[in-house]
């Protein structure tokens, strides 16, 4: 089975350590984990691979074991198409949450591609036009695929040739006339490429766009659009089977199927990396899947895969539109640290994701940002919520979602103000609870504004500051080695702890964030520390913990400041702030 399942590498394997779960009438759940002994005694440990045994039809030996139809072995288009059609079909017509419209004001440019390969393709501006549309998620690989730009616009206008067109985008035009579907958005022929106010309008559309769009087709298994997602699955794919014998010599046939690792959010694709899908996903009332082990369903009633994959929402990519549907904020409205924890979450998951262009990390969320923010009416700020503040200033570094303890360096350009989480590249966390704790602020606001340059008033900025009131005291930040996270001490290290945002540098005996042209060393020095308040359960001083922003100058000068990253101290406050003068600060 390992052989199986691992292909060559499988020669190299001296041992497995197996675990397993079995339920009655579902397939048992297995996982094992390959590991070598090297010429030198060390244990090298291989990637955990989970798969799921089961038969195709009763077997007296195995009698609790679940029974399943055939696995496919490849993605058929039919297929394919049928098993949408009847999850479409029992969402339209039994979902009473879901949506239930079907035609939707078209984009403000669209794909017709027609019933059939006859009637052709090209790019049009339908102007209040209302039809079913669907929208395509897919990863564009590092390969530029054919794109509308100024100069061709034009001839897109009159015609598009298939043949023009990547697999990934021909098969998806496939996918939706089987489907009877006439128009679909595809970013990259939808939005003037070369065009920057062409792209900050559009990609401030894009939460109306995917959220009225009938269907969203997103192609996970394709790493690039040369990559075609109908076609024959990879092998290790496929199920082994096994065979057992019984009473009078009658043989019985057990199967074992790999299915995506969890935690390993691109074992069913890289696409589920990348941080643009994750919003296109969250936003669609609608998503079908394409995977490397199977078809996804999603809709705002849960997900269904056409063939079992067990504990589909523990894998951390399925489920997000729940989020944002139609009665999320129901009970969020009524209970406003609720509301914040909804958001809080958003950026947790949203900040594990990659994209190419460092500079779009507000922009591709964008678009859950505008959807938010109608329910909300709050104002918008750099990644946050104008009246979650000063609260959700406590955020800090995910090192869970990480393999190792090491610090990235600051962003080369401009991204975000150093209070918001997007200023930092790594993964972030919020670590104060705002639906079943209170958050006492110390604190007070005194303005806050940030400078946003282009068309989407959700998308990029170019500056923006944070003015505050509250008590600040002198502490004194070590580090022997600033690559670790676990080398930052702040004071004696036994009473208040602290979480660096990023490659922290001394310079001049100020402390800032580490750009790559810096050379970082050990240092030792004394830094402003800006106490924010205390989270706690509700009516209750148990299980308190207290946060602090940790400063150094920043480089715009005129007084102020630059966050470095966040302490925090466990139980009753110590002396540390006990005498410290309320000053006003400000926060670049």
């Amino acid at each position: 089975m390992v052989s199986h399942f691992l292909g060559p590498e499988s020669k190299h394997i001296t041992s497995v350590t197996i675990r397993g779960e079995v339920r009655e009438d579902l397939p048992a759940k297995i996982s094992f984990r390959p590991f070598l002994i090297t010429d030198d005694g060390n244990v090298e440990w291989m990637d955990r691979i989970e798969f799921v045994f089961y038969t195709h039809r009763k077997c007296p030996l195995l009698p609790a074991l679940g029974i399943l139809e055939p696995f496919p072995k490849s993605v058929d288009l039919e297929r394919s198409v049928s098993f949408i059609q009847e999850r479409l079909g029992q969402c339209l017509e039994t979902h009473r949450g879901c949506s239930k419209v079907t035609a939707s004001t078209l984009p403000r440019r669209i794909l017709s591609i027609g019933a059939s390969e006859s009637e052709g393709i090209k790019l049009i501006q339908p102007q209040g036009l209302q039809a079913k549309y669907a929208t395509l998620s897919h990863c564009w690989g590092g390969i530029q695929p054919l794109r509308t730009t100024k100069s061709s616009l034009a001839s897109m206008l009159v015609s598009i040739s298939s043949h023009d067109l990547p697999i990934v985008f021909q098969q998806a035009i496939l996918v939706a006339r089987k489907l009877s579907i006439k128009y679909i958005w595809i970013d990259s022929l939808c939005i003037i490429q070369d065009s920057q106010s062409d792209w900050e309008l559009e990609s401030a559309k894009m939460c109306d766009y995917y959220r009225n769009s009938y269907l969203n087709i997103s192609t996970a298994s394709s790493p690039n659009h040369g990559v075609p997602f109908l076609g024959k699955r990879e092998s290790h794919w496929w199920p082994a089977e096994f065979h057992l014998r019984g009473t009078f010599g009658r043989r019985y046939e057990v199967f074992a199927k790999r299915v995506p690792q969890t935690g390993n959010i691109t074992d069913g694709g890289v696409l589920f990396s990348r941080a643009w899908a994750w919003q296109e996903a969250a936003l669609a009332p609608r998503t079908i899947y394409f995977t490397t082990a199977t078809l996804i369903w999603e809709c705002w009633k849960g997900t269904n895969p056409d063939h079992y994959v067990p504990d589909l929402l523990a894998y951390g990519v399925y489920g997000f539109s729940f989020m944002l549907g139609p009665n999320w904020t129901d009970w969020s409205l009524s209970q406003q640290g609720a509301l914040w924890e909804v958001w809080n979450n958003i950026v947790t998951v949203y900040s594990t994701r990659l994209l190419t262009y460092e500079i779009d990390r507000l922009p591709a969320l964008s678009g859950a940002a505008a959807r938010f923010q109608v329910a909300t009416k709050c104002r918008y700020l750099a990644g946050f919520w104008e009246q979650s503040l000063p609260a959700c200033l406590c955020w800090e570094l995910a090192i869970w979602a990480t393999s190792d303890t090491a610090l990235a360096y600051t962003y080369s350009k401009y991204i975000a103000p150093s209070w918001s989480w997007a200023s930092v590249s790594q993964a972030v966390e919020y670590v104060v609870r705002l639906d079943i704790k209170e958050f006492e602020s110390y604190v007070t606001i005194m303005n806050a504004h940030c400078e946003v340059p282009g068309l989407n008033p959700f998308g990029r900025i170019s500056a923006a500051h944070l003015h505050l009131k509250g008590k600040v005291a002198q502490v004194l930040l070590r580090c022997n080695e600033p690559l670790s996270t676990k080398e930052y001490i702040l004071g004696d290290g036994r009473v208040w702890k602290f979480m660096p945002d990023c490659i922290l540098v001394e310079k001049e005996g100020n402390l800032m964030r580490a750009s790559k042209r810096q050379k970082p060393a050990a240092f030792s020095a004394s830094t402003p520390c800006l106490y924010l308040g205390v989270n706690s359960l509700r009516g209750s001083n148990e299980e308190a913990r207290h946060y602090a922003l940790v400063l150094g100058q920043s480089d715009a000068g005129n007084g102020t400041f630059c966050r470095l990253g966040l302490a925090w101290l466990d139980g009753l406050v110590d002396a540390l702030f006990e005498g410290a003068s309320e000053i006003e600060i400000c926060i670049v």
